[in-house]
């Protein structure tokens, strides 16, 4: 298990979290993770669209809950 650290964050981002966290059924403490994850992976590859890092990190999520299908190459071309 992770060890987790308390930290402080103003009362408006606490708020944003908690909002943004509804949407995409996370708690408001995996939200902020979740961008503090996106914006470091974000400046590491800044030559890479954000929309394009947001994608992949949601076919990783879908990955590891075991919601996707495997691709068979040839398969559905004619």
């Amino acid at each position: 298990m992770q060890t987790q650290r308390p930290i402080q964050i103003s009362e408006t981002l606490w708020t944003r979290a908690e909002e943004e966290a509804k949407n995409a059924k996370r708690s408001p403490d995996e939200q902020v993770e979740h961008w503090a994850k996106l914006g470091a992976i974000a400046e590491d590859n800044s030559d890479l669209p954000l929309e394009f890092i947001q994608q992949i990190l949601i076919s990783r999520e879908e990955a590891r809950n075991s919601e996707v299908e495997p691709y068979v190459f040839g398969e559905g071309s004619e």
